[in-house]
Order: C-alpha cells, then structure tokens, then sequence
C-alpha cells in the first residue's frame, strides 16, 4: 500500500522529461569498470560496497534527470523498459541507477543484468537477429531510499559489467532507442505525514556462545589498470589470524583471495581465479587445506579448473586436482 509506479521517460541523455521521438543511440561498452562496481552479494564488510560511479556513468551510455524538486522515497522493485539492437547474436544489457548529488558524486542505488538471449524466457536461449530491434524489460534490485531534493537520478546502461557478470564472447555494439515507450519504472514511496514508529522485536533466542580469543581480521580490495597493455586487475583479499577456542585450544585461521582480470577489447581474456586456505590445529597437531578454482572462456566454451590438496603437518595427505569444459549456450 502507498507505493506508486511513476514512469520516466528515456530521451536522448535525459531521463524524465517530456514525450520525445524515438532516437536511436549506438554504444560500444568498455569492457570492465573504470570504479569499483563493489562486492556482488556483499556481507557488509569493509570494500564490499560500491565507489563513486561517476566514472562509469560517463563510459557507458547515460540519461540524467533534471534536480528534484522534492524528496524521493523509493521502496520495492524498479524497472528498465527499453527498446534495443545488437550488431552480434548473443549479448547483454546492464543496468545501474544512481543518485547524483549536487557535487557530481553518483552513488548507486540498484542495478539489474539480462542476457538479451533470454529475452522471451530463461527455459530456452534465442540469438539474437543482428540489426533487429527487441522491447525488453530488465528487471533491477529491490530498494528501499529516499533520494533528497535537488539530486538528480542517472539511468547507464551497457553491453558489459565485468567483473559483476561474465562478458559476450565478442565486443556489442548496442544500439538503445531512446523516446518512445523507453522508461524507467520507479516505485515511489507515498510520503507519511506522522512520524512512524518503528516495529519492536523481542530479542532473538540463542544459544551460549564459546568463550574465544579472536585473531585480527584483514581485508584489501585493489582496482588497477595497465595503461600500455589494457589490462584490469580486481583483487579482493581477507586474512584471519589464528583463533582460539578457550575450551580445548583448538585454532582456527583462514586466508581467501579472489582475483578477475580482463584485457579491454577483448573478452576472451576473462579470468577468475578464487584461492582458499583453511587451518586446524591445537598444539604440535596442524592440518591445512589449499583449494584453487579457475574459470575462463572460448568462444564456444567456459573453462574451469579446480585444485584441493589437504596437508597434515608438512605432508599433503589427498589430493583432487579436475578441470572441465561447459558449452555456452547463449551465453
């Protein structure tokens, strides 16, 4: 109740303005972000939310409403209603809508991805018709904010969020047709005249707790760009020093590395490679297990490795190293 779907219309880098004629907008998507896009499924940790995407809103293609006139509260499910084209068969369209405030700063506040090959349902892949116009709906990430008066919202839209989601196998040119039944669909939140009170909850029931002596926790997160040869590292490290259960002094330490890379213009270049290690121990006795997943891609194939080696002391007590070979499938 109280939720209001209000349309803005997409026109030719304007977001919400009058009926305009259609327009036809050709873009070639930078293959990786220039900010940091932040964790996908975060947990609220420190690197885990998004930069300032004022240097993306201006590599991909963007629609910027004028300032608003008076606070915006948004709850619910937002949607991108579009017309596109695609000079290849299989393709993607990303979605991100941010705030801007006074100062340029752009802050996202949802984002959404469809394979255009899904266009008429995930059961089936169909490519697409190169040159061919598709209506699609891109459904983006619940939200619930209140955007203040005098920011403005920014709809971007592109053919590649890597490292969010894995890229087309060849460079998209998507041609986006602005005006006509192109819009943003937001769902506005009817302002309350009275102050709300809050909802109380009883604190939750659980259980007793070990008594602990807890390690540091580290975490690093590193965007970084080669200039002369184009290639993006994104490299998200955590560290947890030993920690140790008073009971019985068993300890406990993890360490976790995931890295992507791609080389812009060239998507084949993808690469995730994820790294863990586990520690077990109380006393002389120490265990440890080093695992070590890879995933790349051809043009027909994605690639993935994976490694386990389990260790007693210093000797490697099992080992399974696999490697296998997935068809893409409108992908």
């Amino acid at each position: 109740p109280g939720i209001e779907a209000r349309r803005l219309a997409l026109g030719a880098g304007t977001l919400g303005g009058p009926p305009s004629q259609a327009v036809e907008l050709t873009h070639v998507s930078p293959q990786a972000m220039h900010a940091d896009p932040g964790a996908w499924m975060g947990r609220g940790e420190p690197g885990d939310f998004p930069s300032d995407q004022r240097a993306d809103d201006g590599a991909w293609l963007s629609f910027t409403s004028e300032p608003l006139a008076e606070r915006l509260e948004l709850l619910g499910v937002p949607s991108l209603a579009v017309t596109v084209a695609s000079d290849k068969p299989a393709a993607l369209i990303a979605v991100r809508v941010c705030d801007v405030a006074p100062g340029g700063v752009s802050t996202l506040v949802t984002r959404g991805v469809l394979n255009l090959t899904h266009r008429d349902g995930h059961e089936v892949p169909v490519p697409l018709v190169p040159g061919e116009r598709y209506a699609v709906e891109v459904a983006l990430s619940s939200v619930g904010i209140a955007i203040p008066a005098g920011h403005r919202l920014r709809v971007s839209v592109a053919s590649a969020f890597w490292p969010a989601v894995w890229p087309s196998p060849e460079p998209v040119a998507l041609t986006v047709v602005a005006g006509g039944e192109s819009a943003l669909t937001l769902p506005v939140r009817t302002p309350r005249d009275e102050p709300e009170v809050p909802a109380h909850f009883a604190q939750p029931e659980e259980g007793p707790l070990p008594a602990v002596a807890r390690g540091d926790v580290s975490h690093a997160r590193t965007l970084s760009r080669d200039v002369l040869t184009g290639r993006v590292d994104l490299v998200q490290e955590s560290a947890t020093a030993p920690t140790r259960l008073l009971a019985d002094g068993l300890e406990f330490s993890s360490r976790d590395r995931d890295a992507w890379s791609i080389v812009e213009g060239d998507p084949l270049s993808a690469e995730v490679r994820c790294e863990r290690t586990l520690t077990l121990a109380r006393g002389t006795w120490r265990t440890r297990v080093e695992a070590v997943a890879t995933m790349t891609s051809t043009a027909d194939a994605f690639l993935l490795t994976n490694a386990l080696d389990a260790y007693e002391g210093d000797e490697r007590v099992a080992s399974h190293h696999s490697s296998v070979s997935i068809p893409r499938d409108g992908v």
